[in-house]
C-alpha cells in the first residue's frame, strides 16, 4: 500500500536507456512547496530511466521519453515515483545474542536555533519550559520573537502574517486557540520565513513582497492523533469558566473544535511581558458564550486542498458605572455626581471557506466563499448632578433615585445648579457574504506564459437605528432643554469584480535545446 507522503532523503539517478548514468540528485528537497522533489536538466531528445534508491525502501525505476524540445517550454513535469518500504529482516536464533554494555555518559549542547538559506530554525528542544506549558509559553522564549496579548507576533521587528501548523493555515482570526492549546511538548521546530504565493511561485516572482510566515513543525511522533483540553471552574458570586478544544490530525487533515462560556470578564494573563496593569481592567460585566471548527483536507498527492472555518460568538455586557468630581472654584466650589448603568448584547456568526484544486504545476482553481452575520442592541440610562454643596453623603445610595426621579427633591431644589439626564437605546444587524474565484493556467508548451483569471462578487447589507432623550435642567433659572433623536440607516450593496491577466516571464536562455524535470 503506498500512502503518497514525500520521501525525504532519497537518492535519485537519471539513466540513458542503456543504463548509463548521466545525472545525480543525492538528496531529495523541496519543490513546489513539496518535499521529495528534484531537478535534472536534458539537452538531447530520447528514452530516459529515473532510478529512486534509498536506504530504507526497495528500489524503485519509472521510464519516459522526450521525443520533442519545444520552443518556449521550459519544464516537463514527471508523475510520482512510488516506493516500498523494505520489509525488516528477520533474525535467526543462531545470529541472537545480548550484550551489556558499561555505563555511557553523552553529553551535547543543543544549538537553540540557526539560519538555514533564507529561513530562521528554531529547535523547540533546547529551550527550557515548565512543564504543562503550551505553544505560547515557548514561542515567548524565542530569541528575536515578540508577542503581544492578543496573539499578534512579530519576529526582528516583522510582523508575522501567517501562522502555520506543518505548512498549513490554522484559525488565523485567533491565533490564540493554537497558542493556548497546542502543548509545547509537540512541537520539534518552529520555522519562520517569506511563504510566496502559488502565483509568485510559478512566475518565479522573486520581487513582490510575501507573506511573513512562522510554520510550527510538530514532531515525527505527532503527526497522526488527538488533542484534546478541558478547563472548568465556579467561584464566588455566580461566577464561572468553561472551555474545550479538541483536535484530530493526520499528516494530510485536520478537525478541531472549540467551545469556551464565562462571565469573568477578564482574559488577562499575568506575566505577559509586564503589561498586566489596573489601568487594563474590564469596565463592564461580561458573559461570553462561542463556538466554533477548523478543517484542513488535503490529497497526499497534492492534487486538492479543502480548508475553512466556522465560529460563533455571544457577548453580553452589564455596566454600572459612578463618577464624583469637585470642581475648584474661586467663587465657591462645586459638587457633582453621575452613573451610568445599562447592557448591550452582540452576535456574531462567521465562516469562510477555500477549495483548490491542481491539475499540475501550471494549472490551479481555487473558490473561497465567505459569509458573516452581526447583530446588537443596546439600552442606558445615564444622569449626573452638580451641587454648590457636597449633600451627596447624606442621601447614602438614595442620591442615584433622587437625581434620576422625573421630579425634583428636596436636594436638588435646594443645592442644584443644573441636571442632566440621558436615555440612550440602539439595535441592529449586518451581514455580508463573497465568493472569489481565481484560476491560473499554462499553455501547453509554453511554460513562461501565464494566464490569472480572478472573479470576485460580495453583497453586503446594514441596518441600524438609534434613539437618545436628552434633558438638561437649569434650577437657577428654571430652564428645560428637551432633545429627542432618532437616526435609522440602511445601506446595501453588491459589488462584481472580474479580471484577467496575462504573465510572460522572462529569462536567460541556458542552452539551444534545454529541459528541467520536475516532480508532480
Amino acid at each position: 500500500m503506498f500512502t503518497k507522503r514525500p520521501i525525504v532523503d532519497a537518492k535519485v539517478e537519471l539513466l540513458t536507456k542503456d543504463s548509463t548514468v548521466i545525472g545525480t540528485v543525492e538528496k531529495t528537497f523541496n519543490v513546489n512547496q513539496r518535499e521529495g522533489g528534484f531537478v535534472f536538466e536534458l539537452d538531447s531528445l530520447g528514452q530516459y530511466i529515473l532510478c529512486c534508491t534509498h536506504p530504507e525502501y526497495e528500489d524503485a525505476y519509472s521510464n519516459f521519453e522526450v521525443k520533442r524540445f519545444y520552443k518556449h517550454q521550459k519544464y516537463m513535469i514527471l508523475s510520482a515515483t512510488a516506493m516500498q518500504r523494505k520489509q525488516p529482516k528477520q533474525q535467526s536464533d543462531d545470529l541472537a545474542y545480548e550484550h551489556t554494555l558499561n555505563e555511557v555518559v553523552v553529553k551535547a549542547t543543543k544549538v537553540k536555533f540557526f539560519l538555514k538559506n533564507d529561513t530562521i530554525v528554531y529547535n523547540a528542544d533546547a529551550f527550557n519550559i515548565p512543564e504543562g506549558s503550551m505553544l505560547e509559553d515557548l514561542i515567548r522564549q524565542l530569541p528575536g520573537v515578540n508577542m503581544d496579548e492578543n496573539g499578534q507576533i512579530s519576529v526582528n521587528g516583522r510582523k508575522v502574517d501567517e501562522l502555520l501548523l506543518n505548512g498549513k493555515d490554522f484559525f488565523n482570526k485567533d491565533r490564540k486557540l493554537i497558542l493556548d492549546n497546542l502543548p509545547y511538548f509537540m512541537v520539534d521546530k518552529v520555522k519562520v520565513y517569506e511563504k510566496p504565493t502559488d502565483l509568485q511561485r510559478m512566475l518565479g516572482d522573486t520581487l513582490t513582497n510575501k507573506n511573513y510566515a512562522m510554520d510550527i513543525g510538530l514532531k515525527r511522533k505527532y503527526q497522526d492523533g488527538y488533542i484534546a483540553n478541558v478547563e472548568a471552574g465556579h467561584g464566588s458570586e455566580s461566577r464561572y469558566l468553561g472551555r474545550l478544544f479538541a483536535m484530530r490530525y493526520t499528516p494530510n487533515s485536520r478537525l478541531s473544535v472549540f467551545a469556551n462560556t464565562n462571565n469573568l470578564s477578564d482574559n488577562r494573563k499575568p506575566g505577559n511581558n509586564g503589561n498586566w496593569s489596573p489601568l487594563m481592567q474590564p469596565r463592564s460585566l461580561s458573559t461570553r458564550q462561542s463556538a466554533g471548527m477548523d478543517y484542513n483536507i488535503e490529497d497526499a498527492a497534492g492534487r486538492y486542498v479543502a480548508s475553512g472555518d466556522v465560529t460563533f460568538n455571544h457577548q453580553k455586557n452589564e455596566q454600572e458605572t459612578t463618577t464624583t468630581t469637585e470642581n475648584f472654584l474661586t467663587g465657591g466650589n462645586t459638587y457633582s455626581k453621575g452613573f451610568r448603568m445599562g447592557k448591550s448584547y452582540s452576535t456574531n456568526l462567521a465562516t469562510s471557506h477555500r477549495f483548490e484544486w491542481k491539475k499540475n504545476w501550471g494549472y490551479r482553481t481555487s473558490f473561497a466563499p465567505t459569509f458573516n452575520y452581526h447583530k446588537y442592541n443596546n439600552a442606558y440610562n445615564n444622569a449626573t448632578a452638580l451641587l454648590s454643596e457636597d449633600m451627596f453623603g447624606a442621601y447614602g445610595k438614595a442620591w442615584m433615585d433622587s437625581i434620576a426621579s422625573p421630579a425634583l427633591g428636596a436636594m436638588l431644589r435646594k443645592y442644584s445648579i443644573n441636571r442632566v439626564l440621558n436615555n440612550t437605546k440602539g439595535e441592529g444587524r449586518n451581514w455580508n457574504a463573497g465568493l472569489k474565484m481565481d484560476q491560473v493556467v499554462s499553455f501547453k508548451h509554453m511554460d513562461n506564459n501565464y494566464l490569472y483569471l480572478w472573479a470576485n462578487v460580495a453583497f453586503d447589507d446594514a441596518r441600524n437605528k438609534a434613539f437618545d432623550h436628552y434633558t438638561l435642567q437649569t434650577l437657577s433659572t428654571e430652564t428645560t432643554d428637551y432633545r429627542n433623536r432618532y437616526n435609522q440607516n440602511e445601506n446595501h450593496g453588491h459589488e462584481v469584480t472580474i479580471k484577467v491577466e496575462d504573465y510572460i516571464r522572462l529569462q536567460e536562455k541556458t542552452g539551444k535545446n534545454n529541459i528541467r524535470l520536475v516532480p508532480l
